[in-house]
């Protein structure tokens, strides 16, 4: 993981961590959870949160833009809050579907930047004027503008750009883990042989986007911006080396 110093923000370092990275760390925090990273199907992410950080969410009266919060104290995440208004979804898919991007969201925070508190308790403990009498903790509150599906790479140049990056890249690793999408799109591509790159056809994108969907219970969106990570979108005959072009 390579490190950058910030002369501004709350934190003193930033980290960097590559797509590639981060659905390596989903990948070990599904493990840790007992869970397979090769096996398509809707992950179990409030196991996954309690199983990793040893917390499990909760469903608070937060404000009405706060969709999620992250609590920190110097021995780490101490606390998952997610908005009451998620906690009883019933049938309504796009709301429980909601709940379980804003849980993974926060648990990305909390894979990806709990030694961040860390590091900024322990260097306030050292200033001349810390005040041991004073609990130490910190917020990140998550707006519902913060949780969204997002690429490869974070856009804009704003602090949205790497923390929430980072958060929502984890989210989408861990709903739709790297290994068990490519499973579940061989009836696209065909089977993985470990020498060609696999191909899914640009007329089976839309098919494969719903099914993913589906599947992984995620919506549709985050469904497409997975897919679109590991097949970006061309059409077949960009694709083919020896495609004379459109007609």
């Amino acid at each position: 993981m390579k490190v950058y110093n910030t002369p501004y923000g709350i934190f003193y370092s930033r980290p960097y961590y590559s797509a590639n990275r981060m659905d390596e760390m989903a990948a070990e925090a599904l493990a840790k959870a007992g869970l397979a990273d090769d096996e398509p199907g809707e992950i179990p992410i409030e196991d996954v949160l309690e199983d990793c950080m040893g917390v499990a969410a909760e469903y608070s009266p937060l404000p009405a833009d706060v969709m999620g919060c992250a609590t920190f104290f110097p021995g780490g995440l101490a606390k998952v809050e997610i908005h009451e208004n998620l906690s009883a979804t019933g049938d309504d898919l796009t709301l429980d579907r909601r709940r379980r991007a804003t849980i993974a969201h926060e648990l990305g925070h909390g894979l990806a930047h709990t030694h961040l508190y860390v590091q900024r308790f322990a260097f306030e403990r050292e200033q001349a004027d810390y005040d041991p009498s004073l609990p130490q903790r910190a917020h990140m509150a998550c707006r519902s503008s913060d949780i969204r599906e997002v690429g490869n790479k974070p856009a804009g140049g704003n602090s949205y750009s790497w923390i929430e990056w980072q958060a929502n890249y984890l989210m989408g690793a861990l709903l739709v883990p790297r290994r068990a999408l490519l499973l579940h799109l061989e009836v696209w591509t065909g089977p993985q042989n470990g020498v060609c790159s696999p191909r899914l056809p640009a007329s089976a994108r839309a098919e494969a986007q719903e099914s993913v969907a589906e599947a992984f219970h995620v919506s549709r969106q985050l469904a497409g911006i997975r897919l679109d990570g590991l097949f970006p979108e061309q059409t077949d005959d960009q694709l083919d080396l020896f495609a004379g072009g459109p007609a």
